[in-house]
């Protein structure tokens, strides 16, 4: 996933500046063979996200093919579940919602038109929690 633009510094440390302490995004996650033990990213899925807090691999760097818009790699966490939603429902996937500290975030910008959030540590739920109340 990659932003298609992305905040200037000035307006996104003013949109920060506004948010509260803590922040609910929606990830984009699925879930292996339809279980719900763990999750892992839809993009890459190369790590398993069981519950607790995660840091992002901030030695990358992405550049959007064709654009400028470079920024520091992350997790990526829609404003709103609708945003997610559109992103991707197929197979397994599944929209959770997580949460993320304002000073994590490092981009603010839109992916497919809707506002979503990069940052650089995410709090995911324990799936096995999460999935008794939302199945």
């Amino acid at each position: 996933m990659c932003l298609s633009s992305r905040m200037t510094r000035k307006a996104q440390k003013e949109a920060v500046g506004k948010l509260p302490e803590w922040v609910t995004v929606w990830k984009v996650l699925y879930t292996f063979d339809g279980k719900d033990s763990a999750y892992f990213a839809a993009e890459f899925q190369a790590e398993r996200y069981t519950g607790g807090i995660y840091v992002a691999d901030e030695t990358l760097r992405l550049n959007r093919k064709g654009g400028r818009q470079r920024y520091n790699s992350g997790f990526h966490g829609f404003a709103t579940r609708k945003g997610a939603i559109a992103w991707g429902t197929w197979g397994s996937l599944r929209i959770v919602p997580c949460r993320i500290k304002k000073r994590w975030i490092t981009s603010i910008g839109n992916q497919d038109g809707y506002k979503c959030y990069v940052t650089s540590k995410i709090k995911i739920p324990s799936p096995k929690q999460y999935f008794k109340t939302h199945k």
